[in-house]
């Protein structure tokens, strides 16, 4: 199971971007570094463990901006 993540940036800022369960703890560092058009996040946490079935959100923050999406992962 992968999720991807698309966007079409036209700057070279420094892009952060993480996965945070419910409660709006980190479980991932999926990307930090210059801009990327294309992510994947394969669904594990940062100990390299599948997570279980809920609610994430990902949080993209580029440069002073930052936007927040949902994924549901259904086990």
């Amino acid at each position: 199971m992968n999720i991807r993540l698309k966007g079409d940036f036209k700057t070279e800022s420094k892009m952060d971007v993480t996965v945070m369960d419910l409660s709006g703890k980190i479980i991932k560092k999926l990307y930090t570094g210059k801009a990327r058009k294309n992510l994947v996040w394969d669904g594990k946490d940062n100990r390299d463990f599948h997570v279980a079935s809920g609610l994430y959100f990902i949080r993209c923050k580029l440069g002073t901006r930052s936007i927040s999406l949902h994924a549901l992962i259904v086990r």
